[in-house]
């Protein structure tokens, strides 16, 4: 079956581009025009009649690409957007990245032919290049992803500082034998974290060897192994540093069922403040990331992108739209004895 994509290639224009035609609105040249008009005869494509149905009940449609809907971190970004979409009457459709660049492209591609004005995208595995041409096809704006050229179109978190963070508030606590469970995706989201805890490690003048750093699968499974595997290695540590609060709490639980006392024998920090932060047993020290918040902006932003005339879209201010994290200090962490 012929798609708008393949009628974008063909003719040698943007999906959005297509989309105009087919939906006889927009600025399109009679030259281009004719050029999708001829493309789409000799091909044969006939545009989805349902979709077209939908677009012309709906003034406003805003798409959103996220990883996938497993845990509390995508689940609280799509309420966000969904919540905005809600208040501002557009349709929402979503589309999964799956934690792979082809499959995250195909998730964005999708989305541009069900006609979205606008896009709300998480990726991590796209290139910086190839996110800007993407958006130029439609109103897009990245979360938890910085591009310099579209600064005023990324909304993320400081995670260096937030790396930064978590260790000075164990060095506080007098923890200088200290575990780094980091995820071993290849992503900035990592390597910013553990750029930012090195800082602070280093100005304090506490050593991190490489035996005390593990990547791992960022998820509970993940944490558990970790800690099986490095106790059976015979590591010390008085502290963990987890990637995110599921890395915590795998990790704590395999403490304690080896009889090892969480905070009293081992102190452990989770990241992103999930609701299993607040409901674990002890209730785990986390850094806050308001993603939420993060995505209720983000989405606002592609709305009034998308709203915008032609004319004053590149006078779009680079505003810097940079969320800091901060420590929501629980019952996992305590003084060094």
């Amino acid at each position: 079956m012929v798609t708008i994509k393949d009628i974008a290639k063909a003719a040698n224009v943007s999906i959005a581009t297509v989309s105009r035609v087919v939906n006889n609105n927009g600025a399109v040249t009679d030259t281009t025009r004719n050029r999708v008009l001829k493309v789409i005869s000799d091909l044969g494509y006939r545009p989805n009649a349902n979709a077209r149905a939908l677009v012309k009940r709906q003034p406003q449609s805003l798409g959103l690409v996220i990883a996938d809907w497993h845990g509390p971190f995508f689940s609280s970004l799509a309420c966000g957007v969904e919540q905005v979409a809600r208040e501002r009457n557009a349709s929402l459709l979503v589309s999964t990245g799956a934690l792979q660049a082809e499959t995250e492209r195909a998730a964005i591609e999708l989305l541009l032919e069900q006609q979205c004005k606008a896009l709300v995208v998480h990726s991590k595995f796209l290139s910086d290049k190839e996110l800007v041409a993407l958006s130029r096809e439609a109103p897009m704006v990245f979360i938890n992803r910085y591009i310099p050229v579209l600064a005023d179109r990324c909304v993320w978190l400081d995670n260096i500082l937030g790396g930064q963070l978590m260790a000075e508030h164990l060095l506080a606590l007098n923890h200088h034998k200290i575990l780094l469970l980091n995820s071993n995706q290849a992503i900035s989201d990592p390597t910013d974290r553990q750029k930012g805890i090195m800082m602070a490690l280093n100005k304090a003048g506490v050593e991190l060897p490489e035996t005390h750093i593990s990547s791992i699968n960022p998820n509970f499974d993940g944490g558990e192994q970790a800690i099986t595997q490095l106790l059976s290695k015979g590591t010390e540590f008085s502290a963990i540093l987890a990637y995110n609060d599921a890395v915590a709490c795998g990790a704590m639980a395999k403490l304690q069922d080896v009889g090892i006392d969480v905070p009293n024998d081992i102190s452990i920090i989770g990241f992103d403040n999930t609701m299993m932060a607040r409901y674990s047993r002890p209730a785990l020290t986390s850094m806050e990331y308001p993603i939420q918040k993060m995505a209720q902006l983000a989405a606002n932003l592609a709305l009034d992108f998308a709203s915008a005339e032609l004319t004053t879209i590149a006078n779009f201010s680079a505003v810097h739209h940079c969320f800091n994290p901060i420590v929501i200090s629980r019952n996992s962490t305590i003084q060094k004895r």
